[in-house]
């Protein structure tokens, strides 16, 4: 999920570039992504920016919902937004490899 729509479509050419088959790239609502609850294993997010068209609250239960029980939330962004994610309740801080700071999946997003 891009903002900018000509960056999901780099992505999907790299993953293709790359032969990746456990990766699929789709164009979703952050916000409802409509995927299945508990179905992805790791939710990269770079630099997202929250705004009045992406709050980070319900931004952050969506990304909890359709993470499985064990996933990982890999985030690098803006120090104000990782000061965010662990004070939601829905994720916990495990750490910090190559830049990117590292979350578990807490409890139930109900």
């Amino acid at each position: 999920m891009d903002v900018i729509p000509n960056y999901i479509e780099r992505v999907r050419e790299r993953v293709k570039a790359a032969e990746l088959q456990n990766v699929q790239v789709v164009k979703r609502d952050a916000i409802d992504t409509g995927l299945e609850a508990e179905s992805i294993d790791t939710v990269l997010l770079f630099s997202v920016v929250p705004s009045p068209t992406l709050p980070l609250e319900q931004f952050l239960r969506e990304m909890h919902r359709v993470l499985k029980p064990t996933g990982t939330l890999a985030v690098t962004t803006f120090p104000w937004v990782h000061r965010s994610i662990p004070r939601s309740g829905l994720f916990a801080y495990v750490s910090k490899r190559n830049g990117v700071n590292n979350y578990k999946r807490c409890g139930s997003s109900e």
